[in-house]
């Protein structure tokens, strides 16, 4: 369950076209779901305990979506002053795919 509701809310943020997102969203509560009742079918579990895990797992990945959004993380960004390749200074760094120049 934490699997599928992480997928539906990285999906869901992501640029993808409606449809797409729908569709992937769509597949992860399927599969969530197949397994679940796979689980109670071939006798592994009880049914109480697929729903209690439903609930865990996502609680656990609202509660990871959540501390995603409200702490995001810093930026990266190389200032220049540490030493290039094979201790040699470097005149720029890339980063991100975007070439800095060094502080002056």
């Amino acid at each position: 369950a934490t699997f599928a509701v992480l997928v539906v809310y990285l999906v869901g943020r992501s640029r993808l076209a409606r449809p797409w997102r729908l569709g992937i969203q769509g597949l992860a509560l399927l599969t969530m779901m197949a397994v679940g009742l796979a689980r109670i079918l071939l006798g592994a579990h009880w049914p109480a305990d697929v729903v209690t895990g439903f609930a865990l797992g996502s609680a656990v990945a609202a509660g990871a979506a959540w501390w995603h959004l409200t702490h995001p993380s810093p930026a990266l960004v190389h200032d220049g002053a540490g030493p290039g390749l094979a201790g040699e200074r470097r005149s720029g760094s890339r980063i991100g795919g975007v070439f800095r120049d060094p502080p002056k």
